[in-house]
């Protein structure tokens, strides 16, 4: 039987669409990750203060407060722990302007709503430096 390709990753997932967060779970869930879950980006600082997830995956748009800044907060933490956490940026900001903004932010990779799960895939994969 083939491994999954995410056996055991640790991803936290913040999107405010309970439909496509579910999706993305399940679809995570089912190549091996461990995924935990949040509608409320608050909710997060806490958890990475005492988890160390191998991913994020953070919806750029409906938080109660812009996921650029959050990327900050998490980057604030990072530098605290000594840790480098990759995290992917979900948003329909357009195709071009959304890789532009995230890429100048910091993000890893960006990712315009809709994907499909081939170039998500893609993109953990590459954050992760697995191979494909």
């Amino acid at each position: 039987m083939p491994s999954k390709p995410l056996s055991g990753t640790k991803i936290f997932l913040i999107e405010n669409h309970e439909n496509l967060r579910s999706l993305i779970a399940r679809f995570l869930e089912a190549q091996g990750a461990k995924v935990f879950m949040y509608s409320v980006a608050t909710d997060i600082i806490a958890d990475l203060r005492r988890e160390s997830p191998a991913l994020v995956l953070l919806d750029l748009c409906g938080l109660e407060f812009p996921g650029f800044q959050l990327l900050e907060q998490i980057r604030t933490l990072d530098s605290e722990f000594g840790r480098k956490t990759p995290v992917l940026a979900i948003g329909g900001l357009g195709d071009i302007i959304g890789h532009r903004k995230a890429s100048a932010a910091g993000f890893s990779s960006y990712l315009q709503v809709p994907f499909s799960p081939n170039q998500l895939m893609r993109a953990i994969k590459s954050a992760l430096n697995l191979q494909e």
